[in-house]
């Protein structure tokens, strides 16, 4: 009987843990199509009437403390707040999202965006034929599978001391979407947990696990 009982705390107290420190945010289908697995989209819709539509909602878990202990990093997976102007403006985008800072002690489930950061403060960015280059090196993006991929052009972006460019996974929004990629640090709500283990390999693509390394 001591076991079973020392054997649920054990369980449960990481659990806890880990409950207090994640939270679920709504994230449009079509900036996070690159990561998931086609196999539990219709599991992870916030509306399972939505099923695969590219406006569907799914729920991603944000770890809303890890940037209160260390700051972003290259190629974190991130959400962050759309700007006042563009929530629930328009067809399919639903939700209005909190803009600001969120605290780690509170929390609501709205409509976020997610990116992956390529760029950090102080640093020069730009995409050439869909190549990325920080600072002039030049990086192979693993992480984005071949559908994904464009030969769209960004000038050099020169970022602030409070500005993080973050882009979709899924390239094709630069294209067909003008929404802003660069970021302010208080909108960052938190890293995206995107881990293989325990269950994470049969959730994410094998190409959400890749990293980003230098060609030069």
């Amino acid at each position: 009987m001591a076991a079973l009982l020392l054997g649920s705390v054990l369980i449960a107290v990481p659990t806890i843990a880990l409950s207090a420190v994640t939270m679920p945010a709504r994230v449009q289908y079509s900036y996070v199509e690159p990561m998931f697995s086609t196999r539990v989209i219709g599991l992870l819709a916030s509306n399972p009437e939505e099923g695969r539509g590219k406006e569907a909602k799914l729920s991603v878990y944000v770890d809303r403390v890890v940037y209160s202990i260390r700051k972003p990093k290259h190629f974190d997976v991130v959400a962050y707040d759309p700007l006042p102007a563009k929530q629930g403006t328009g067809a399919g985008e639903g939700g209005v999202a909190v803009y600001g800072k969120t605290s780690m002690f509170s929390w609501r489930e709205e409509d976020q965006l997610v990116g992956r950061i390529v760029g950090l403060p102080g640093d020069s960015v730009e995409l050439l034929q869909g190549k990325l280059r920080i600072n002039g090196r030049l990086w192979a993006e693993p992480y984005i599978p071949a559908e994904f991929q464009t030969s769209v052009s960004m000038p050099p972006t020169h970022l602030g001391t409070a500005e993080y460019l973050i882009l979709s996974d899924n390239r094709h929004l630069l294209e067909a979407k003008k929404d802003d990629w660069i970021v302010n640090r208080d909108r960052i709500t938190g890293r995206v947990l995107v881990h293989k283990w325990p269950i994470g390999w049969a959730i994410f693509s094998p190409s959400a696990f890749l990293h980003a390394y230098p060609l030069d």
